[in-house]
């Protein structure tokens, strides 16, 4: 723990296997965000290539840190894809990384669901 009471390096690390590839997801506390939010910071690398480095993408988790529900938020987050969710939302995005999740998102994003999310309700698996 550092001396504000975050966790020294990754919260987590998941794996998952692509058409294209391994994919490392990497997220780390990255602070208390209010009401009652944690910031996780996330990474993604294919083929020991960084797409997205710590610092480009952050995701809010109610609450703690401790089951399924931020890893499918993280995983989640990676998956969006041009016309998911605002364009604006794609603007900080580089060549590389819009064609990343172009190529891959969906792919990512049934992998995720089916790790994380029960099949007869859609709701995250505790």
């Amino acid at each position: 723990m550092t001396e504000h009471g975050y966790v020294d390096g990754p919260v987590f690390r998941i794996r998952f296997h692509l058409s294209t590839g391994w994919v490392t997801l990497t997220a780390w506390e990255g602070g208390f965000q209010a009401p009652n939010h944690t910031r996780l910071n996330c990474e993604l690398r294919q083929g020991g290539k960084v797409v997205f480095a710590k610092g480009d993408l952050f995701v809010g988790i109610p609450g703690c840190i401790d089951d399924n529900s931020a890893k499918e938020s993280v995983g989640a987050l990676f998956a969006l894809r041009p016309g998911d969710t605002d364009r604006e939302f794609f603007d900080s995005y580089t060549p590389e990384q819009l064609k990343w999740v172009t190529d891959n998102g969906e792919e990512l994003g049934m992998l995720v669901s089916d790790r994380y999310c029960d099949p007869e309700t859609g709701a995250v698996r505790r």
